[in-house]
């Protein structure tokens, strides 16, 4: 069962927005409204009926809904949303989860489906299949590494010396000899090296060098 809740369905296709809002209205406590008009409307109607999620049909591509999302998710921190009829498509569904989606129910699902769904991400807890799973964190990896690819470009010249030297594995003691630095000042390039690239050792920022190939383009002196 569904606790109480206030749930909006955005969708054209009245049939199925009908048949969303009757399975839903059957629970105790829940109160549905069925959006259709302008997406310029949208967020107002949002915040003005204190809806708590948010259920997008995704069926017809050019209704907007991962527009809709975007949107809301930007705009309205509150309602959680769930992607109604998405493809079973991994890319389709990760640039909707990136949009700002808490939940997704792909097409044919069940009324009982939708329930468990809404139930879990109010409890904010993840339904999807392992193999959407492994693609979030995937994907999460890799815009840690590129985020870390710009942090790098973000180093002034000194630092990028420090950083190479701390991969060949000198001490701050012996990377202040080769570059004729007190320890004091190479502590602090060491410091600023890595709130740069977010990290939190010299042995994550090695790892990160060399998975990201940078000694490549070192030539010590």
């Amino acid at each position: 069962m569904v606790d109480s809740v206030r749930l909006m369905v955005v969708s054209d296709a009245r049939e199925f927005s009908e048949s969303v809002a009757l399975a839903l209205l059957r629970q105790e406590g829940v109160s549905v409204i069925r959006f259709v008009g302008d997406l310029t409307n949208l967020v107002d109607v949002v915040e003005a009926a204190g809806i708590d999620t948010l259920l997008i049909d995704a069926y017809e591509p050019d209704q907007g809904a991962l527009k809709m999302t975007r949107l809301i998710s930007s705009r309205l921190p509150h309602p959680k949303i769930v992607i109604l009829r998405v493809r079973d498509d991994e890319d389709e569904i990760l640039k909707y989860i990136e949009a700002g989606a808490s939940g997704y129910l792909p097409v044919n699902s069940s009324d009982e489906d939708l329930l468990v769904l809404i139930n879990s991400v109010r409890r904010k807890e993840a339904v999807c299949s392992p193999r959407i799973i492994f693609s979030v964190f995937c994907r999460i990896a890799e815009l840690t590494s590129e985020t870390q690819v710009r942090c790098y470009l973000e180093l002034m010249p000194r630092e990028i010396e420090v950083l190479y030297l701390i991969a060949e594995g000198l001490s701050n003691k012996q990377i202040g000899e080769r570059l004729n630095l007190s320890v004091h000042t190479v502590k602090n390039h060491v410091h600023n090296i890595l709130e740069k690239l977010q990290m939190q050792n010299r042995s994550e920022v090695v790892h990160y060098i060399f998975s990201e190939g940078l000694m490549r383009d070192y030539e010590p002196d």
